[in-house]
Parts: C-alpha cells; structure tokens; sequence
C-alpha cells in the first residue's frame, strides 16, 4: 500500500540471452535463473521465498536452462526447460514429475494453467498435459 520495498533477494543470469523467471502464488515467489559452468555445461536453480518475508524456503537446480514458471492450485509450479517440463511441490521443492517438452531445445511460449491443464504453445501446435501425481498428455 505504501510502495515500500519488503524485501530483496538476488536475481541473475550469466547468460546473455536468458532473465530470471519469477512466479508466486499466495505463499510464496519462486525464481529460476540460469549460470553457465563452462561452454557445454549450465545450471538452473529454481529458489521459493516466503512472499512475506522473503525468507528462502527451499532450492532445487537442473542441469538445463529454464524459460518459464507458472503455478498451478495443488502446490503445482511448473518450470519450462528446454528439454523437460518439471512439476514441483511447492511445499517442498520436490519434483513431482517430469515430462518431454517434445521441443528439441527449443523454447516456446510460457505455460498456460486452466482448470487443472497445463497448456504449451510453439511453432508445431499446442501441447496439453492433465495435472495429476502422474500427468498425463490430452
């Protein structure tokens, strides 16, 4: 209400093509941001802040650069790599499951969630994966 800063956490990208990536949800703000290790080597970590006080609540990383998060009701946030879709626990940081981005390396559009389906949209169509323990594709 006030416009003053709550809090700070860092966020960067060693990677001159690549931002931070930031979703939340009523709990928490999750970030992802990617570093490279050497030329062929990079890595993607995905850190939850406490939304109220910026606290880290938990840290999870990827071997895999990352270009998109959304959070889903069910303690979904679903991060978009460029090989995979992970699906984490909000709660715990846990990957819940892993699906291929079907993409070959290359990005798409963020993901869109409705009603409990996670849609993707690229240069060959638009995939639909149904959320659950095991997702399944539509």
């Amino acid at each position: 209400m006030t416009g003053a800063v709550r809090w700070t956490a860092p966020a960067f990208s060693t990677k001159s093509y690549e931002s931070p990536v930031i979703a939340a949800d009523a709990d928490s703000v999750y970030l992802t941001w990617s570093e490279d290790l050497d030329l062929d080597h990079q890595l993607t970590t995905v850190q939850a802040y406490d939304a109220r006080t910026g606290r880290p609540r938990w840290r999870a990383e990827r071997t895999e650069s990352s270009y998109s998060a959304v959070t889903a009701p069910g303690h979904h946030l679903i991060v978009g790599y460029l090989d995979d879709w992970y699906g984490y626990d909000t709660r715990s940081g846990r990957a819940r499951w892993r699906v291929s981005s079907g993409e070959d390396g290359t990005a798409s559009t963020p993901p869109l969630v409705a009603d409990g389906v996670v849609y993707r949209a690229n240069e060959e169509g638009v995939r639909a994966i149904r959320l659950s323990q095991r997702p399944e594709e539509l």
